[in-house]
């Protein structure tokens, strides 16, 4: 296994875990406190994405030999944010996203 493989592999298990984490906000709540955490579910959610970001940027330094072209992820993520919203119009419009 090659350095890149292994940040890869490293990269799908915390992808995983912040997956978990998003479930158990919507089971239990964002408030919820479990036993053996020091912390809300959001607080858990929010350490896996950190996690996986970290791994992320590793796997962006080994790739190119530089840290993360800030400018490239920023316009990448605004894109992103905007066609999430654009699909909750959607839902929204088709009365599956309820307003609170």
């Amino acid at each position: 296994m090659t350095k890149q493989e292994y940040l890869i592999q490293c990269l799908s298990e915390e992808a995983s875990e912040v997956a978990q984490a998003a479930s158990k906000c919507l089971r239990f709540g964002l408030d919820n406190e479990w036993p053996g955490y020091n912390g809300t579910a959001l607080d858990r959610m929010l350490e896996e994405v950190y996690d996986f970001l970290a791994v992320f940027e590793m796997i962006e330094k080994e790739i190119s030999g530089a840290d993360v072209p800030y400018d490239r992820a920023i316009k990448m993520m605004c894109a992103k944010k905007n066609k999430v919203a654009s699909m909750m119009e959607y839902s929204r419009a088709r009365g599956v996203l309820k307003d609170e």
